[in-house]
């Protein structure tokens, strides 16, 4: 496994998947599959119930419950990394104060 890791988010998997702009979903399918290939893209959990909120609820044709749950397995749950933790949010509330960051982005 590379020793580059990378952070994906959430816009990348819809971008995969939402076909209104082809050129960016070819991007974003070719970031995921060198990330797939070369072991080494990381998500966090929220960014599986992000891209579960809008694939089911908000493109214009809607994934179905089968499709999205593929999608999560083949896709998502290999780069899958980030799991809550207080110790994770402990380092969250670390780097807020030392570095005055937005909670939300912490």
């Amino acid at each position: 496994m590379s020793a580059d890791r990378r952070f994906f988010d959430t816009n990348l998997f819809i971008y995969s998947v939402d076909r209104s702009d082809p050129r960016m979903s070819a991007i974003a399918l070719r970031l995921i599959r060198e990330a797939l290939d070369e072991g080494n893209g990381r998500i966090s959990y929220q960014v599986v119930q992000e891209f579960l909120n809008v694939a089911l609820k908000k493109f214009q044709s809607a994934m179905t419950r089968h499709d999205a749950s593929t999608y999560v397995r083949d896709e998502m749950v290999p780069m899958l990394a980030v799991e809550p933790s207080q110790r994770l949010f402990e380092e969250s509330l670390e780097a807020y104060e030392r570095y005055r960051l937005n909670c939300a982005t912490a």
